[in-house]
């Protein structure tokens, strides 16, 4: 306790009981929190949303002790011991931000409160946090979320780039026994919000995932402690929804002064990926603006408010088909013109041979096929690899023909793979081709990841001359 008197303005705490003249000292709370939970009923404390717009907010209580009496005997705990007053269970119910107590000193009546300052009667507290009980989020269904490369009936992936991902994540606020904290009042965290903290994720994209976005990546609408990231069609299944909208993205993930940051809650449609990736490393983080430096989420547990899976998403291609003109192979010569776009280095000659092509396609039940005229970015095919896979008949007596030229494209050209230069460097009968696809997410799931040429001949290209012999003239040496 500190004693002041009209006489001096030094202070200091007078440790003596029977000098100080206080009789008790009472906690009141004097300024809500300005930062606390946000609701969408006046009394319904179930739907926790973002204090934006149209919302209702609790009042809350300050508990414990809220009066001190001076102790007589050697205790301490809620007393006033030699001029301090201590109060060890004062709390307040709900947690918030920016919370402020006052303290007031009642006096011996008498001639004693004539001499102590009206200024020095009662004090409020600077700006504290009342941080919340939770301590961890647990990515509750985060096993449909496969990581890896596709493998049917076992690690089907649930996201597609471009599309709302057929599920959707869901998170527990959870105390320290993993308990989910269902009062919203109580358990201090305001948002969850899904991350690509690196540049991890096998695309061919920029080489890494830096480019990668998850597009409506926040959610604050917390439902007795739980957080349901929503699906357009409510169900489980392939909405093909591919609504843009807020996202995160840069090589700086989880710098909070990006303009992309979504600020703000989408209610009815769920999270989307950009782009095809394996094993992306996407991290869910809790808004949690009362326990940052007060609370266990970040001194106990670390990063308990902070949850990695690695998850892959798939391309969109569905289906591959090839277009292949057996007639007119000949030995060392390519192709003389497209039914496609591509650059023909021999086109206009003779005899003519169209250049092979594998064309992706999309093709989704009840809807028109979509050939993809975008980049391997979301379709996922990256590379279409052509190999010999039957040799002529000759080839135990000549040895083996070999593919020259373009035998290998990494680009499209408006959704076909094209093979613009390809050819076969020895004459031969019933050769075929295999055309191979790299998908690095999900080769098992398209149709058409290898595709075999019909078989076909190579022939040799003879040149026909007619030679005239005639006598040269013995006068004037000239060619009649």
């Amino acid at each position: 306790m500190q004693r002041s008197t009209y006489y001096t303005s030094s202070a200091y705490t007078e440790t003596n009981d029977l000098k100080h003249g206080v009789t008790s000292v009472s906690a009141s709370f004097s300024q809500q929190c300005t930062t606390r939970a946000c609701f969408d009923h006046s009394t319904n404390d179930a739907n926790q949303i973002e204090c934006s717009g149209s919302y209702f907010r609790r009042t809350a209580s300050l508990g414990g002790t809220l009066s001190l009496p001076v102790s007589s005997d050697s205790s301490t705990a809620d007393k006033i011991k030699d001029g301090v007053g201590t109060f060890t269970s004062l709390n307040i119910d709900y947690w918030g931000t920016g919370c402020k107590v006052t303290f007031t000193v009642t006096l011996q009546s008498g001639a004693m409160s004539g001499y102590v300052s009206n200024s020095y009667m009662s004090v409020q507290s600077s700006s504290f946090d009342n941080a919340g009980s939770a301590v961890k989020i647990a990515w509750t269904n985060s096993a449909v979320f496969k990581s890896g490369t596709w493998t049917t009936g076992s690690n089907e992936m649930v996201c597609t780039a471009g599309y709302e991902c057929d599920r959707q994540p869901e998170f527990a606020i959870q105390d320290a026994g993993g308990n989910t904290i269902t009062d919203n009042k109580l358990h201090g965290i305001t948002e969850i919000r899904l991350e690509i903290p690196d540049t991890t994720g096998d695309t061919t994209c920029g080489g890494n995932y830096n480019t990668g976005r998850i597009y409506r990546n926040v959610r604050t609408t917390i439902v007795n402690g739980v957080v349901t990231f929503p699906k357009s069609n409510n169900a489980n299944t392939a909405s093909h929804d591919t609504t843009t909208g807020c996202y995160q993205t840069s090589t700086n993930k989880l710098s909070t002064g990006h303009a992309d940051y979504c600020s703000s809650e989408h209610a009815t449609k769920g999270i989307m990926f950009n782009f095809w990736g394996t094993s992306i490393n996407v991290r869910a983080t809790a808004g949690r603006p009362a326990n940052l430096n007060y609370h266990q989420l970040s001194v106990t547990l670390g990063s308990g408010y902070q949850i990695d899976q690695l998850i892959s998403v798939r391309g969109r291609a569905t289906d591959l088909t090839l277009e292949f003109d057996v007639n007119n192979w000949v030995q060392g010569y390519g192709p003389t013109k497209s039914n496609a776009t591509a650059n023909i280095v021999n086109y206009g000659f003779k005899p003519e041979r169209g250049a092979p092509f594998v064309t992706v396609w999309e093709k989704i039940s009840g809807q028109a096929d979509v050939r993809f005229t975008d980049n391997s970015c979301v379709s996922g095919v990256t590379v279409e690899t052509a190999s010999i896979l039957a040799q002529h008949d000759d080839s135990g007596t000549r040895g083996n023909g070999n593919l020259v030229g373009s035998w290998q494209t990494y680009s499209t050209t408006q959704g076909h793979f094209m093979f613009p230069r390809i050819s076969v460097d020895k004459w031969g009968l019933n050769y075929k081709i295999r055309f191979t696809a790299t998908i690095p997410t999900n080769f098992a799931a398209v149709n058409g990841g290898q595709l075999d040429s019909p078989t076909f001949n190579v022939n040799l290209l003879l040149f026909q001359k007619n030679i005239t012999v005639a006598e040269i003239d013995v006068h004037d040496g000239d060619y009649p």
